[in-house]
């Protein structure tokens, strides 16, 4: 990884507007020029962020998301801030609204949260693993083409479609804030899970064993009900 000075970090950002901060000081900045700048800062001395560092894990799982068919933020560039004990990554910023923000819109709720739920089944299917998938990192209109994704570090990707045990557990995210549970809630969770399911194409001993570990997942689906798919007569008289 390139390395910057703190001063020249410091007048890159001059002026900047902080979009997210902790007691550890700014997350997310917004710099004048229109670049957002995500701050990283190793949590513990020894961990993997020593030979993998989270911005250049943010960079890699961007890019393969983009080149995947996936929208998510387009990396400009990634350094680590000597004398400020943080990586950095300057990208563009992504147009759109966390989905979150709609919950409370019946309209956009139907139209966006059906969406998520096929898109879900797509990213799934391409081997995506978001471990960050709750409605504050989901973006809606994205260049009014649909959906898009930000944080994205802790994103894994496989080289087949992933498990019925691991698409289950991607269901977890949602149930972290209130506001997400109370969305789908609203929505109807038997209905989200559903369109999730239709648009993974699962059959039926698929669909037991995802509702059966989706159940455990979180009280919210413990009561999600075990559905067959409807059979398609080919070849049937007319």
């Amino acid at each position: 990884m390139e390395r910057m000075t703190r001063a020249e970090f410091e007048r890159m950002t001059e002026g900047a507007e902080v979009v997210s901060a902790d007691e550890h000081g700014p997350k997310v900045l917004r710099t004048s020029a229109g670049l957002m700048v995500k701050l990283f800062r190793r949590k513990r001395l020894i961990s993997s962020a020593m030979w993998n560092p989270y911005a250049n894990r943010f960079a890699h799982a961007a890019k393969r998301m983009n080149e995947s068919g996936f929208a998510s933020v387009q990396v400009q560039m990634v350094r680590r801030v000597t004398g400020l004990n943080r990586d950095a990554v300057f990208y563009e910023e992504l147009g759109g609204e966390a989905l979150r923000s709609l919950l409370n819109d019946d309209a956009s709720a139907e139209k966006w949260l059906a969406k998520l739920a096929e898109e879900m089944a797509r990213l799934h299917e391409k081997g995506v693993y978001f471990r960050a998938m709750h409605f504050g990192n989901v973006l809606v209109n994205v260049q009014e083409t649909g959906i898009g994704y930000i944080d994205v570090s802790e994103m894994k990707f496989y080289a087949r479609a992933l498990s019925i045990g691991m698409r289950a557990r991607n269901f977890r995210p949602m149930t972290r804030y209130a506001e997400d549970r109370e969305g789908v809630e609203r929505f109807g969770v038997q209905r989200f899970v559903e369109t999730y399911m239709k648009a993974a194409k699962l059959i039926a001993a698929e669909r037991e064993a995802f509702v059966g570990t989706l159940r455990k997942v979180h009280e919210m689906f413990a009561k999600v009900a075990i559905t067959v798919p409807a059979r398609t007569n080919v070849g049937a008289p007319a």
